[in-house]
């Protein structure tokens, strides 16, 4: 009956866990930076929102924002609406002239809006397979 209880505690106390997303929460401007997960206040999505930021001098810096929020629709609402907001006193400084949403992305999963995986191609798939069974096929042949 004790070991019934202990269980029902800890259940009890990781039920925000177990019904909460847990995200990457990250601004990166042109270095990657650390992303930390973090646990989502209510269930709802992740995104990745690609931008770009003109600076005074035009030069254009692509900037990532990761995150959670409560649907795709918001996230995409919050990220458009980050991109009308400039500070006055930035541009009489010519530091920042605007930013630009290029696209966000949004998923359900824990931890679903990492880093981004790098386009495979079938060549170096094949090559990759060939030169690690090239040695047991020379050995296989008389």
């Amino acid at each position: 009956m004790r070991g019934l209880q202990l269980v029902l505690l800890v259940f009890l106390l990781c039920w925000e866990r177990v019904l909460s997303l847990q995200c990457y929460s990250c601004l990166e401007l042109e270095t990657t930076s650390q992303c930390q997960p973090i646990q989502c206040p209510m269930s709802g999505v992740c995104f990745n929102s690609d931008m770009t930021v003109t600076l005074g001098s035009g030069k254009k810096v692509k900037s990532q924002h990761k995150g959670c929020a409560p649907s795709c629709e918001v996230a995409t609402k919050i990220m458009t609406q980050l991109s009308q907001m400039t500070n006055p006193e930035s541009l009489s400084q010519g530091v920042l002239t605007k930013f630009e949403v290029q696209e966000v992305t949004c998923c359900e999963k824990d931890l679903c809006n990492g880093v981004a995986r790098m386009a495979r191609s079938s060549w170096v798939l094949a090559g990759g397979l060939l030169l690690s069974l090239g040695p047991a096929f020379l050995r296989a042949l008389p």
